[in-house]
Protein backbone atom coordinates (compact mmCIF):
# COMPACT_ATOMS: atom_id res chain seq x y z
CA UNK A 1 0.00 0.00 0.00
CA UNK A 2 1.90 2.92 -1.56
CA UNK A 3 0.10 6.44 -0.34
CA UNK A 4 -0.86 8.74 -2.19
CA UNK A 5 -0.58 6.10 -5.09
CA UNK A 6 -3.51 4.03 -3.50
CA UNK A 7 -5.60 6.44 -2.40
CA UNK A 8 -4.42 6.40 1.11
CA UNK A 9 -2.74 9.67 1.92
CA UNK A 10 -0.41 9.23 5.01
CA UNK A 11 -0.25 5.46 5.19
CA UNK A 12 1.94 3.20 3.65
CA UNK A 13 1.92 -0.68 4.26
CA UNK A 14 4.33 -3.54 3.24
CA UNK A 15 3.51 -6.89 3.68
CA UNK A 16 6.45 -9.47 3.41
CA UNK A 17 5.36 -13.31 4.37
CA UNK A 18 2.73 -13.15 7.33
CA UNK A 19 4.89 -9.83 8.50
CA UNK A 20 3.43 -6.49 7.58
CA UNK A 21 4.95 -3.13 8.22
CA UNK A 22 3.25 0.34 8.49
CA UNK A 23 4.31 3.89 8.44
CA UNK A 24 2.08 6.78 9.43
CA UNK A 25 3.32 10.04 7.81
CA UNK A 26 0.47 12.59 8.36
CA UNK A 27 -1.71 13.78 11.28
CA UNK A 28 -4.73 12.13 9.38
CA UNK A 29 -3.39 8.83 9.04
CA UNK A 30 -2.10 9.15 12.67
CA UNK A 31 -6.12 9.95 13.45
CA UNK A 32 -7.11 6.45 12.52
CA UNK A 33 -4.30 4.38 14.03
CA UNK A 34 -6.27 2.21 15.78
CA UNK A 35 -8.42 1.22 13.10
CA UNK A 36 -5.41 0.42 10.91
CA UNK A 37 -3.89 -1.40 13.10
CA UNK A 38 -7.07 -3.68 13.74
CA UNK A 39 -7.91 -3.22 9.67
CA UNK A 40 -3.98 -4.90 9.15
CA UNK A 41 -3.97 -7.73 11.80
CA UNK A 42 -7.25 -8.96 10.53
CA UNK A 43 -5.43 -9.94 7.18
CA UNK A 44 -5.62 -13.98 6.74
CA UNK A 45 -2.18 -15.16 7.50
CA UNK A 46 -0.78 -12.00 9.63
CA UNK A 47 1.33 -13.22 12.41
CA UNK A 48 3.06 -9.41 13.10
CA UNK A 49 2.35 -6.25 12.25
CA UNK A 50 5.23 -3.48 13.00
CA UNK A 51 5.04 0.17 12.87
CA UNK A 52 7.38 2.32 11.23
CA UNK A 53 6.22 5.70 11.77
CA UNK A 54 9.50 7.56 12.17
CA UNK A 55 10.39 9.36 9.07
CA UNK A 56 11.03 12.86 9.36
CA UNK A 57 8.09 14.03 7.55
CA UNK A 58 6.23 13.51 10.77
CA UNK A 59 7.97 16.44 12.27
CA UNK A 60 5.79 18.85 9.68
CA UNK A 61 2.68 18.01 11.97
CA UNK A 62 4.18 17.79 15.68
CA UNK A 63 3.94 14.04 15.27
CA UNK A 64 6.22 12.49 17.90
CA UNK A 65 8.14 9.27 15.77
CA UNK A 66 6.68 5.78 16.93
CA UNK A 67 8.44 2.29 16.19
CA UNK A 68 7.58 -1.46 17.70
CA UNK A 69 5.31 -4.06 17.65
CA UNK A 70 1.85 -2.84 17.13
CA UNK A 71 0.26 -6.55 17.00
CA UNK A 72 1.21 -10.06 17.23
CA UNK A 73 4.98 -11.71 17.54
CA UNK A 74 8.16 -10.03 17.33
CA UNK A 75 9.36 -10.01 13.10
CA UNK A 76 11.86 -12.20 12.68
CA UNK A 77 14.94 -11.26 12.31
CA UNK A 78 15.80 -13.42 9.28
CA UNK A 79 12.84 -11.74 7.27
CA UNK A 80 13.14 -12.30 3.59
CA UNK A 81 11.18 -10.44 0.72
CA UNK A 82 10.33 -12.49 -2.16
CA UNK A 83 9.79 -10.37 -5.56
CA UNK A 84 9.63 -12.35 -8.41
CA UNK A 85 12.56 -14.59 -8.69
CA UNK A 86 14.83 -12.34 -6.50
CA UNK A 87 15.19 -12.45 -2.88
CA UNK A 88 16.19 -10.15 -0.30
CA UNK A 89 16.99 -9.22 3.27
CA UNK A 90 14.53 -7.16 5.29
CA UNK A 91 15.47 -5.48 8.67
CA UNK A 92 12.34 -4.43 9.72
CA UNK A 93 13.58 -2.88 12.94
CA UNK A 94 16.83 -0.75 11.72
CA UNK A 95 16.16 -0.15 7.60
CA UNK A 96 15.36 2.35 5.82
CA UNK A 97 11.01 3.43 5.62
CA UNK A 98 9.45 -0.73 6.21
CA UNK A 99 12.72 -2.42 6.00
CA UNK A 100 13.01 -2.16 1.86
CA UNK A 101 11.25 0.07 -1.30
CA UNK A 102 8.59 -2.45 -2.39
CA UNK A 103 7.49 0.21 -4.52
CA UNK A 104 10.34 0.55 -6.61
CA UNK A 105 9.76 -3.23 -7.50
CA UNK A 106 8.66 -1.99 -11.51
CA UNK A 107 12.05 0.25 -11.49
CA UNK A 108 13.62 -2.59 -10.50
CA UNK A 109 12.24 -4.89 -13.15
CA UNK A 110 13.53 -1.89 -15.68
CA UNK A 111 16.99 -2.56 -15.20
CA UNK A 112 16.92 -6.18 -16.19
CA UNK A 113 16.67 -5.23 -19.64
CA UNK A 114 18.69 -2.21 -19.21
CA UNK A 115 22.06 -3.73 -17.39
CA UNK A 116 23.62 -5.89 -20.00
CA UNK A 117 27.08 -5.07 -21.07
CA UNK A 118 26.94 -2.06 -19.70
CA UNK A 119 28.88 -0.45 -16.28
CA UNK A 120 26.43 0.45 -13.44
CA UNK A 121 27.04 2.83 -10.50
CA UNK A 122 24.40 2.49 -7.65
CA UNK A 123 24.54 5.79 -5.32
CA UNK A 124 23.21 5.79 -2.11
CA UNK A 125 22.41 1.77 -2.88
CA UNK A 126 20.85 1.18 0.70
CA UNK A 127 21.03 -2.79 0.56
CA UNK A 128 22.24 -3.17 -3.13
CA UNK A 129 18.62 -4.44 -4.67
CA UNK A 130 18.86 -2.51 -8.04
CA UNK A 131 22.64 -3.96 -7.66
CA UNK A 132 22.02 -7.36 -7.45
CA UNK A 133 19.43 -6.97 -10.48
CA UNK A 134 22.09 -5.21 -12.76
CA UNK A 135 24.89 -8.24 -11.98
CA UNK A 136 22.62 -10.97 -12.42
CA UNK A 137 21.28 -9.56 -15.74
CA UNK A 138 25.13 -8.92 -17.47
CA UNK A 139 26.66 -5.96 -15.93
CA UNK A 140 30.11 -5.78 -16.99
CA UNK A 141 30.73 -4.09 -13.69
CA UNK A 142 28.82 -2.54 -10.62
CA UNK A 143 29.73 0.24 -7.89
CA UNK A 144 27.34 0.33 -5.09
CA UNK A 145 27.84 3.26 -2.69
CA UNK A 146 26.24 3.92 1.00
CA UNK A 147 27.64 5.63 3.93
CA UNK A 148 25.65 2.60 5.99
CA UNK A 149 28.35 -0.38 6.67
CA UNK A 150 25.22 -2.51 7.76
CA UNK A 151 23.42 -1.68 5.06
CA UNK A 152 25.89 -2.79 2.27
CA UNK A 153 26.91 -5.78 4.51
CA UNK A 154 23.00 -6.57 3.80
CA UNK A 155 23.74 -5.70 0.08
CA UNK A 156 26.67 -8.43 0.27
CA UNK A 157 24.50 -10.69 1.87
CA UNK A 158 21.30 -9.81 -1.00
CA UNK A 159 24.38 -11.24 -3.81
CA UNK A 160 24.92 -14.51 -1.44
CA UNK A 161 21.35 -14.98 -1.44
CA UNK A 162 20.69 -14.58 -4.83
CA UNK A 163 23.80 -16.59 -6.08
CA UNK A 164 25.76 -13.44 -7.59
CA UNK A 165 29.38 -11.68 -6.73
CA UNK A 166 27.09 -8.15 -6.76
CA UNK A 167 30.25 -6.33 -7.19
CA UNK A 168 32.21 -3.74 -5.21
CA UNK A 169 30.90 -2.08 -2.21
CA UNK A 170 31.94 1.20 -1.01
CA UNK A 171 31.09 2.59 2.41
CA UNK A 172 31.55 6.82 1.54
CA UNK A 173 29.87 9.78 1.37
CA UNK A 174 27.72 9.69 -1.99
CA UNK A 175 28.52 13.62 -3.13
CA UNK A 176 31.80 13.48 -2.12
CA UNK A 177 33.12 9.65 -3.68
CA UNK A 178 31.34 10.24 -6.78
CA UNK A 179 33.20 14.10 -7.18
CA UNK A 180 36.53 12.25 -6.66
CA UNK A 181 35.49 9.13 -9.18
CA UNK A 182 34.61 11.54 -12.05
CA UNK A 183 37.87 13.00 -11.22
CA UNK A 184 40.59 10.16 -10.91
CA UNK A 185 38.64 7.10 -12.63
CA UNK A 186 37.32 9.22 -15.87
CA UNK A 187 38.26 5.99 -17.74
CA UNK A 188 35.85 3.61 -15.79
CA UNK A 189 32.34 6.19 -15.59
CA UNK A 190 29.42 3.98 -15.60
CA UNK A 191 27.47 3.69 -18.89
CA UNK A 192 24.42 3.80 -16.45
CA UNK A 193 23.91 6.18 -13.16
CA UNK A 194 21.06 5.28 -10.39
CA UNK A 195 21.09 7.35 -7.46
CA UNK A 196 18.36 7.16 -4.66
CA UNK A 197 16.37 9.20 -3.44
CA UNK A 198 15.18 11.12 -6.16
CA UNK A 199 15.53 14.13 -3.80
CA UNK A 200 18.87 14.08 -4.40
CA UNK A 201 19.18 15.59 -7.91
CA UNK A 202 18.92 18.78 -6.54
CA UNK A 203 20.47 21.46 -8.50
CA UNK A 204 21.90 19.22 -11.53
CA UNK A 205 24.99 18.17 -9.62
CA UNK A 206 24.54 14.64 -10.27
CA UNK A 207 24.77 15.85 -14.24
CA UNK A 208 27.83 17.81 -13.97
CA UNK A 209 29.62 14.88 -12.11
CA UNK A 210 28.78 11.93 -14.17
CA UNK A 211 27.66 13.65 -17.52
CA UNK A 212 27.41 12.22 -20.02
CA UNK A 213 26.47 9.35 -18.37
CA UNK A 214 22.68 8.19 -18.41
CA UNK A 215 20.68 8.33 -14.93
CA UNK A 216 17.75 6.41 -13.85
CA UNK A 217 16.26 8.38 -10.78
CA UNK A 218 14.39 5.44 -8.78
CA UNK A 219 14.93 4.89 -5.22
CA UNK A 220 16.37 1.26 -3.71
Amino acid sequence: MFSEADDVPGLIADRYGDTIVFQLTSAGAEHWRTTIVDALAALPGVRTVFERSDADVRDREALEPRVGLAHGAAPSPDLVAHERRWRYTVDVEGGHKTGFYLDQRDARRAIESLAAGRRMLNVFAYTGAFSVVAAACGATDVLSIDSSGPALALARRNGELNGIDVGELQQADAFNRAAWLARSRPHLRPDRTRPSPPGQLGGGSWTRLLAPTRTSTCSP
